[in-house]
């Protein structure tokens, strides 16, 4: 029984060790990498944000970009 119990232990391991492995093929890049891999037609860029994500970045830009907008009209 104990030989048993040792094999489930070392593939409970394997397996937990096997998540936290990167996906084959997938590379981590710093962004200067990226910015001179842009430039490469060959390569495709996958943006994997969710939608919900996208959607706070967009609204937090706007918020900026129409604040000066905004106080010039509150100071009229």
């Amino acid at each position: 029984m104990e030989i048993v119990q040792w094999i489930v232990i070392l593939l409970a391991i394997a397996f937990i060790f096997s998540r936290f492995m990167p996906a084959k093929g997938v590379e981590n890049i710093k962004s200067s990498d990226a910015k001179q891999k842009m430039k490469d037609r060959n390569i495709q860029f996958i943006d994997v944000r969710t939608l919900g994500s996208l959607k706070q970045r967009i609204e937090s830009r706007l918020r900026i970009s129409l604040y000066p907008i905004w106080q010039a009209k509150q100071s009229n």
